[in-house]
């Protein structure tokens, strides 16, 4: 009995260690729009005729545009969603 809770709490813990490295790893590539986009998005869309198609709308209302629309284009979470918008916003500004 002792063994099989030694290796259920090591079990536990290393449990804990892999879920707690995968978050780290998930926020860190979360803060990195450009990074994320360059991912998950340029196998279909080169990165010059993504600006032009996410310019498309007035820049007012593309943030809003984005989070529609982002969703159930292979960003469903939110913070990844977020940073490859602020990256986007920050990409299709008019000069």
């Amino acid at each position: 009995m002792n063994v099989n809770l030694n290796q259920t709490i090591t079990a536990f813990g290393l449990g804990l260690w892999l879920a707690g490295a995968s978050c780290i790893a998930s926020a860190a590539d979360a803060g990195d729009g450009e990074a994320i986009v360059k991912a998950r998005c340029t196998s279909c869309h080169n990165l010059e005729k993504l600006k032009v198609y996410a310019s498309r709308s007035p820049e007012d209302k593309r943030v809003a545009k984005w989070e529609k629309f982002l969703p159930s284009h292979n960003l469903p979470k939110a913070d990844e969603r977020a940073a490859v918008i602020a990256w986007l916003v920050d990409f299709t500004k008019t000069p």
